[in-house]
């Protein structure tokens, strides 16, 4: 069963200056399944996903990802391995509408709107 789990926390916890904001955090994450962090504002979700990626570094506690030790390992190296985490950015594209703005995230090309045309200075 431990041959599952991608992704295990132990104990992890992250203090600020005396302020706990992450408080002995154990997770396991078995491969292929869905999971969710849900909680309150100020909960600490932000900070227990900055952690799993080093965005921030861990009072205590140890993360392994596919089986390995990453708990000093450095973002970019974490995000080698496949854990990588997104930015909630509400207005990426705010001169497009929904549907160009989409088919520039996912393809890079221009895509009509409804009732638009296709022309777009693309820079």
């Amino acid at each position: 069963m431990a041959d599952d789990l991608i992704l295990e926390t132990e104990g992890l916890a992250k203090e600020f200056r005396g302020f706990v904001a992450v408080k002995n955090v154990t997770l396991r994450v078995r491969r292929g399944t869905i999971h969710a962090l849900i909680g309150p504002n100020g909960a600490g979700k932000t900070t227990c996903f900055n952690l799993l990626t080093h965005f921030l570094t861990p009072t205590r506690g140890r993360i392994h990802f596919k089986g390995r030790d990453i708990t000093g390992s450095r973002p970019a190296d974490i995000a080698r391995l496949g854990l990588v985490r997104s930015f909630q950015i509400s207005a990426v594209f705010p001169h497009l509408c929904s549907e160009r703005a989409a088919a520039r995230s996912t393809s890079g090309g221009p895509s009509a709107c409804s009732g638009g045309s296709m022309a777009e200075p693309w820079s």
